[in-house]
């Protein structure tokens, strides 16, 4: 095998195990990854999924079971091997296009832009399933709405983690200033320790630009865990942002 091909050969076992992890939640064993598609004999994912351990992108929490991906693992995964699925996603998802017509209708009807801002930060939360955040600079508050999401997922079952991430949500000022971080791009994503608190090490954080009101620049978030459906999250603030931008321009 060349040293490309066992590149790509890595890099597709590390993608259909983050993606495996993130539907289900259980750790990845190398037949699941087999039965994914991959031509590779059990034995061969057993070997590139030592490596990957070995390399800090896999974990193995149990000698029996198998691997989950690390903080190191989604990055590569987020930066590398995500932009084929959003686009696929914001094609064939209605609830998006249906999140944007939604937005449209509510700017008919509603006079303020930052209610507007607080509506689309309710949408895409309740779309989500996540904590969904709007901002506006100089405003120091954040709005938040979702929080209740925390407990449905098996990482926040401890009942330490909730009061932990439910102090967060108090913290309005320094949420304010993950807010205000330089963004690379319409929507970044923020992992684990990247977040900057303690509290938010098993978390995710995505950010989008959405244009300005009244001459102040707008962002939205949401706030959920490590594990969550990457793809669809980052198109959905992706075309929600732009639609509200959009109006923003229209409507002056």
């Amino acid at each position: 095998m060349c040293p490309r091909e066992a590149k790509y050969r890595k890099e597709d076992v590390l993608a259909e195990i983050v993606e495996a992890y993130l539907e289900t939640g259980i750790p990845v064993a190398s037949q699941h990854v087999v039965e994914r598609g991959l031509e590779c004999s059990s034995a061969t994912i057993r070997n590139i999924m030592a490596e990957l351990t070995e390399e800090g992108y896999l974990i193995q929490p149990h000698t029996s079971a198998g691997r989950i991906p690390t903080e190191k693992a989604y990055r590569y995964y987020l930066d590398y091997m995500l932009d084929a699925g959003i686009e696929r996603i914001k094609k064939r998802d209605r609830k998006i296009k249906k999140a944007e017509e939604i937005i449209e209708e509510k700017a008919r009807e509603t006079e303020s832009m930052e209610e507007l801002l607080k509506i689309t930060a309710d949408i895409i939360s309740e779309l989500a399933h996540q904590t969904g955040m709007s901002v506006v600079w100089g405003h120091k508050d954040v709005y938040l709405h979702g929080r209740n999401y925390i407990v449905d997922y098996q990482e926040f079952q401890d009942i330490n983690r909730i009061r932990e991430l439910l102090t967060v949500f108090e913290m309005s000022e320094l949420l304010y200033e993950l807010f205000w971080r330089d963004l690379r791009d319409r929507v970044d994503v923020f992992i684990g320790e990247e977040i900057g608190m303690p509290e938010t090490r098993d978390c995710a954080l995505l950010i989008s630009y959405c244009g300005k009101v009244e001459g102040r620049e707008a962002r939205l978030g949401l706030l959920g865990p490590m594990r969550m459906d990457y793809a669809r999250n980052i198109a959905l603030l992706e075309e929600v942002s732009r639609e509200l931008e959009d109006l923003w321009r229209r409507l002056g």
